[in-house]
């Protein structure tokens, strides 16, 4: 499991760059084509996911939000095991793209 959070940190992170990138530069001009692919790939991953899902993706990975985040929507079991769901279906959209 450590490798499949690993890999969805790498994926996160490159998203959150280019989208850096795309909001920062008008009409996508002088941007390489894989820098708008990787943004369009884990943004469609993203929204495939249900919504308890997605916030589990958006508050690990992308906000980074404070320890125990979750306690206000799950107890810590069933914040693990959607975790686990989260990052498997995450992964997998992207592989299947």
């Amino acid at each position: 499991m450590k490798d499949k959070i690993k890999l969805v940190e790498k994926h996160i992170e490159m998203y959150l760059i280019a989208k850096v990138k795309i909001e920062s530069t008008i009409s996508g001009i002088h941007l390489k084509p894989h820098v708008v692919d990787h943004y369009k790939y884990v943004h469609y991953a993203i929204n495939q996911l249900e919504e308890e899902l997605r916030l589990i993706i958006f508050n690990d990975f992308m906000a980074k939000n404070k320890r125990n985040w979750y306690l206000e929507y799950f107890s810590t079991s069933s914040y693990y095991r959607l975790r686990k769901v989260a990052i498997e279906k995450f992964l997998n959209c992207l592989e299947g793209l």
